[in-house]
């Protein structure tokens, strides 16, 4: 039987990926952390996921940043990965700016330094470097976070609102749910994707 189309660029995809790189600040190992305060729906097992990595060959890293200095090397790190996984909710404390009246600006800022990520890969690939970035979160408007993606990296890229994809000729960006994320549409839970089932998205 022939191969579809799909299925080669799948293929030729798995072949050139050898190196994965997770930027996730509460990524640690959940068999380990007697902590009663581990959230494993906005969490990642790095153990798990590190096991599902080297049983299909490929050689996966995590960066846990803490500070706006981790945020900068982090900067440095995503080029030099084949794909990068980002958590959508990197928490980490930074200076408010200021409203209109003077006081601090505490406005959500979900997906701020993943955006700051995502453009520094977009930037650097331009037209010929082909990346693939894969937000992996706990978090369930999946609509919301693709339309934020879309809108800070412009018209040149597209939007697939049936497979929460956004993508330009060279530049793939998938946004999947963590195993144990809460869903607040049933329809989302087909896009929960296991650690297991990681290496294969």
């Amino acid at each position: 039987m022939a191969e579809t189309f799909n299925s080669i660029v799948k293929r030729i995809t798995n072949e050139y990926i050898n190196s994965v790189l997770f930027v996730d600040e509460k990524a640690f190992s959940f068999s380990s952390d007697s902590s009663a305060t581990v959230d494993k729906q906005k969490g990642l097992d790095a153990a798990e996921v590190s096991h599902a990595f080297s049983n299909a060959g490929k050689i996966c890293a995590f960066f846990s940043p803490k500070t706006l200095e981790d945020i900068e090397k982090c900067k440095q790190l995503v080029l030099k990965s084949d794909i990068v996984v980002l958590d959508w909710d990197i928490q980490i404390d930074r200076p408010f700016s200021k409203d209109e009246e003077g006081q601090d600006d505490e406005t959500d800022d979900r997906g701020y330094y993943s955006i700051e990520l995502i453009k520094t890969i977009a930037a650097d690939a331009k037209e010929d470097k082909l990346k693939v970035i894969f937000v992996y979160t706990g978090e369930p408007g999946l609509n919301g976070i693709v339309s934020i993606i879309a809108e800070s990296l412009g018209r040149e890229f597209k939007v697939d609102e049936d497979k929460f994809d956004v993508s330009s000729g060279n530049i793939h960006i998938l946004v999947r749910l963590k195993p144990d994320s809460k869903v607040d549409h049933l329809g989302y839970n087909a896009f929960k994707v296991s650690y297991q089932d990681l290496p294969g998205v």
